[in-house]
């Protein structure tokens, strides 16, 4: 059991060490050769209609993302599509309660920083 114990304890000091040296953006250790390439909304959330003041619901969100790597291949991310209900500490939104007049609301995936595209169309209602 100490041997188990040890052996995890140096697996995350690696861990930290790593992202202490490369920062906090750098890629997942899943894509070593690959690199970001787009990003899109999957499916989109279970509500999308609301009423004003109402905060957004993105339950039932996915997202996919697409990797390149030198050669120009493309790929799908390991872990796609990212699912809200399963990561919903991964993502963040803007705006999250929403007005008269907001007919977008902005997604963010915190793997991946570089996907600033992300939109999800909704209607509000007055």
């Amino acid at each position: 059991m100490k041997k188990i114990s040890f052996i995890i304890f140096l697996v995350m000091a690696g861990v930290f060490i790593a992202v202490g040296l490369t920062g906090c953006n750098a890629s997942p250790p899943w894509n070593e050769g690959w690199a970001y390439y787009s990003a899109s909304v999957t499916k989109m959330p279970n509500k999308v209609a609301y009423i004003e003041g109402e905060y957004f619901n993105p339950s039932g969100l996915e997202v996919t993302i697409t990797e390149r790597n030198s050669k120009g291949e493309k790929r799908k991310d390991p872990y796609s599509p990212w699912r809200y209900d399963d990561h919903p500490d991964s993502f963040t939104f803007y705006p999250k309660q929403l007005s008269g007049d907001t007919n977008i609301i902005y997604v963010t995936l915190s793997y991946y920083p570089e996907a600033r595209d992300l939109t999800v169309p909704v209607t509000v209602t007055k």
